[in-house]
């Protein structure tokens, strides 16, 4: 009898509605609705049954059920009135159950199948419980919207409405070249070579959301209106189809939202961007300092220094507005590099220490602190020589710019120079 269920519930998946039904009839009449000691198997397929097979809905009907079977059997009833025409009616005054509840208690077919049916009511619960559904509720309210019924409508302006995730997320490198994975494997070649898709990547990364006029202003100054909202248009569609190359014919972008006149990107769990993590480990670190946890900050700090593999979108073309962006990011990764060699010469760890002061300098041949560190380091070895020539390079550094050195600065020179 379980494997009854077991079967059906698979051939309902696969698209066997009446499959499932005569696997479902055929085990109520061999083995009776509940028959025996062990009713949670009937149970548990309550729904799939009230729906599928018309002759069991008087024995649920009277059944004094409570708690998530009595939800069970409204979701279930509530499928069957949008089967037999009632459904719009029924569905303006139905309590819908959390999402996640729904597909815990409904098949995801009939879910799918549900949500529609909701959407077409006006029920704004309808965008959730798909969303809920992922995958196989979009598969399913696919096939609704190629039916020819009166659900297939509803179902294309639900699919319309809500966009779905990526099968597999998608990973952007913009800390030094521009890196795309998907779903870990590298993306190369194709429209990652045409230089606007780059560029607006890369105005999308900066901004998060910004309307046409904007992006359009910024990327195609000397194009009139119309040539350049089609450029955009067409850059759009090169972009997709390099984040989301699997995406459905006629079915919104997740990643990328277009609402009205704006222009949105979407991060999270399906679009993964390292100056966001970036950013996190450097906050993370800042609040370990303030708390007095050194190793905590040296870690988010190192994590931080290895995310940055050169300037901030270093193979877009210098631009005004990416500029300053370029250049925070550059200072933050010399802070981070040299808060952290700071931490390793503390610790005795002088050539990581010193691997990291050079990697500040040659992001920033003037950071004084970054120099700081290098002079730390020799004289921590002890090797004084080698801490004589890196003060001598920073204060070269420090003439170049025409400041004087810091007090940090002559602390350590009073002790390379034994005064």
């Amino acid at each position: 009898m379980s494997l009854a269920l077991s079967r059906a519930a698979l051939a309902l998946a696969d698209g066997d509605e009446p499959a499932a039904s005569r696997l479902l009839a055929d085990a109520a009449t061999s083995s009776g609705l509940e028959w025996g000691s062990d009713r949670r198997p009937w149970r548990h397929a309550l729904s799939l049954t009230y729906v599928l097979v018309p002759e069991t809905r008087p024995y649920w009907d009277g059944m004094p059920l409570m708690g998530h079977l009595a939800t069970a059997r409204s979701l279930a009833a509530a499928v069957v009135a949008v089967r037999v025409g009632r459904g719009t009616q029924h569905l303006r005054e139905f309590e819908v159950p959390p999402p996640n509840l729904v597909r815990a208690l409904l098949h995801h077919r009939l879910s799918a199948e549900l949500a529609v049916a909701l959407h077409r009511a006006g029920r704004t619960e309808a965008l959730t419980l798909l969303d809920a559904l992922g995958p196989p509720g979009r598969r399913g309210a696919r096939d609704v919207a190629r039916d020819r019924s009166p659900l297939a409508a509803a179902a294309r302006a639900l699919l319309a409405a809500v966009p779905a995730p990526p099968p597999e997320a998608v990973e952007l490198a913009v800390l030094g070249p521009l890196a795309v994975r998907r779903g870990g494997d590298a993306v190369t070649g194709g429209d990652l070579r045409r230089e606007r898709v780059r560029e607006l990547l890369a105005f999308l990364v900066l901004h998060r959301k910004a309307t046409r006029r904007a992006i359009t202003a910024t990327l195609w100054p000397d194009h009139d209106e119309r040539s350049a909202a089609n450029n955009l248009r067409v850059t759009l569609t090169y972009l997709l189809r390099v984040l989301e190359p699997d995406r459905t014919v006629g079915e919104p972008a997740y990643t990328i939202r277009i609402d009205g006149q704006d222009v949105r990107l979407v991060t999270g769990g399906a679009l993964r961007i390292d100056v966001d993590m970036f950013e996190e480990h450097l906050s993370a670190a800042r609040k370990a300092d303030a708390e007095g946890a050194p190793s905590v900050a040296l870690d988010n700090l190192l994590a931080a220094v290895r995310l940055y593999r050169g300037d901030l979108h270093v193979d877009v073309a210098e631009a005004e507005w990416l500029a300053f962006e370029r250049e925070r990011y550059r200072r933050q990764f010399v802070e981070a590099a040299t808060r952290a060699g700071e931490l390793l010469v503390g610790l005795g760890e002088v050539d990581r220490a010193e691997a990291l002061g050079r990697c500040a300098i040659s992001a920033d041949p003037w950071a004084e602190d970054a120099h700081a560190v290098l002079v730390a380091a020799a004289l921590a070895r002890p090797d004084r020589a080698a801490a004589r020539r890196a003060l001598e390079r920073c204060e070269s550094a420090l003439a170049e710019l025409g400041v004087a050195p810091s007090d940090q600065v002559r602390r350590l020179a009073r002790q390379v120079r034994g005064e």
